[in-house]
């Protein structure tokens, strides 16, 4: 959980893409880590790793980074690593967790990191180190938070302070998130005689949590305008974001437990199940249902991050003013509204401004050359690109609310309806009329749906006529020429 800034600057995998001079494909983990490595070496001779005696010391784990930061930022090193308040800041004013025994002693911890001033109480370094700093370097949560803050906000990495823990918070939330039960559970089962800290960063590494929480910093900093404050102020924002999202509480939904087919009648009982990557947006309750420990708000966040829940359930009070789209571009409707402004309405709330679908386009049309050139913030470059990019005529919604790719991303509508159903006789009557809808409001917002007026046109002209007919208000003969045109 140490955000290291030396890892963070000399292994920044952006580099390493850079370096490579990529061209038509992404540098694999392999690679990434062996130039990791290739940067690491120098660093552990700086701080006599190569030098150290005696039996094999695995504290060089932890203890390496904060010697290389201690290295080659002395003073502010020094001055973060003192700080009397430095266990409660990092862990957000939490010392335990959950009861346990161990989190109690978190501040121990933190006192025997700040004591290592260099290598002379160390034995020898394990054999394995390099390789597991470059899995630190490119993705332990510290160092990849550190990195990505430093994208959003372009502050030094010379100075500690408030964007040192803002890094802090962050990765003390994703250690949390991975002591849960469920997650605990999966990761673990993968095949590893590795301890399970191991198992994680291994994890880390191989899921990308670092192009992961640079997406997601550039992502906040825009949805909260905190682009338009000082560094420190973007840094602490964009984290206190993160925490947030990352402290969404476990629900407890009741479920009816139906008993096993016999001849007795027996009543249904009710069990408790836990729900962390599906959840209802309302206001999450403890167990005993007293009070509520998670807000809507706080639900919304988290679905609107790249981490859990991933499923979110909501009734007619989601399909207003409120954005879903950073995570999100498929909405499925249980039941259909009954006008077509409703149906709009609904799908809209995942068709925003740089929404998933968007990005997801723009990666793939640009993400290479974006890496290629060592920007800061390669999403700042990829939306650049776009934007020069767009044909002439296209309006100031490309590409930051409409990018569209052949075979790409798509805002999806999902209807699970049963063929010959009301349902399926009304999805047809308001696809119908939504396409005639978004024809008579704008151009560019019927071009995310365009199939849906094209295949008005394909029933034929009758219908189209009406159609038509009924959506002009100049009755004067122009839908009879609009029609002529269009056909």
């Amino acid at each position: 959980m140490y955000p290291c800034a030396t890892l963070a600057e000399e292994c920044d995998p952006l580099r390493c893409a850079a370096d490579q001079n990529i061209a038509t494909d992404l540098p694999t983990l392999e690679e990434a880590l062996q130039g990791a490595e290739r940067a690491i070496e120098p660093l552990l001779k700086e701080i006599g790793a190569y030098e150290a005696e005696g039996h094999e010391d695995a504290s060089w784990y932890w203890a390496a980074p904060i010697l290389m930061d201690r290295q080659r930022y002395p003073e502010a090193s020094a001055e973060w690593l003192s700080r009397p308040d430095l266990a409660t800041v990092w862990s957000g004013g939490r010392t335990e967790h959950s009861g346990r025994e161990e989190g109690k002693h978190w501040p121990s911890h933190v006192e025997r990191a700040a004591a290592v001033a260099d290598a002379s109480d160390l034995g020898s370094p394990p054999q394995d180190l390099r390789r597991v700093m470059a899995q630190m370097a490119l993705a332990g949560p510290g160092t990849a938070a550190l990195r990505a803050l430093w994208r959003c906000s372009d502050w030094s990495l010379e100075g500690y302070g408030e964007a040192r823990d803002a890094a802090a918070r962050v990765a003390w939330r994703i250690r949390l998130m991975f002591d849960l039960p469920e997650v605990t559970w999966a990761i673990r089962g993968q095949e590893a005689v590795e301890g399970y800290w191991r198992q994680v960063l291994r994890y880390c590494a191989e899921g990308g949590l670092q192009p992961v929480l640079d997406e997601y910093a550039h992502v906040l900093r825009d949805l909260e305008s905190f682009g338009r404050k000082k560094a420190s102020e973007v840094a602490s924002g964009v984290s206190g974001r993160m925490c947030r999202a990352l402290g969404v509480a476990t629900s407890s939904m009741k479920v009816d437990k139906v008993p096993k087919r016999e001849m007795v009648a027996r009543p249904l009982s009710k069990e408790s199940m836990r729900g962390h990557f599906a959840l209802r947006f309302a206001e999450v309750r403890s167990e005993d249902g007293t009070e509520p420990v998670t807000r809507a708000s706080q639900v919304q966040e988290a679905f609107n991050s790249p981490f859990r829940p991933f499923v979110l359930a909501t009734t007619s009070v989601g399909q207003e003013e409120l954005d879903f789209h950073t995570y999100c571009h498929a909405v499925v409707h249980w039941n259909l509204p009954a006008n077509p402004v409703d149906l709009e309405q609904r799908e809209g709330r995942v068709h925003r401004y740089k929404g998933h679908a968007v990005r997801k386009n723009l990666a793939h049309t640009y993400g290479l050359s974006a890496m290629a050139e060592d920007d800061l913030d390669p999403w700042e470059r990829i939306f650049e690109r776009g934007k020069e990019d767009r044909d002439v005529g296209e309006s100031d919604l490309t590409p930051f609310w409409i990018y569209a790719l052949d075979g790409g991303a798509k805002i999806e509508r999902h209807v699970p309806a049963l063929p010959l159903s009301r349902d399926s006789e009304r999805l047809d009557a308001l696809r119908a009329s939504l396409a005639v809808y978004r024809m008579a409001n704008t151009q560019e917002s019927g071009r995310s749906r365009i199939s849906d007026l094209v295949d008005q046109f394909s029933r034929g002209k009758t219908q189209l006529r009406r159609c038509l007919g009924e959506s002009f208000v100049d009755g004067s003969g122009g839908e009879q020429l609009y029609l002529e045109s269009a056909t």
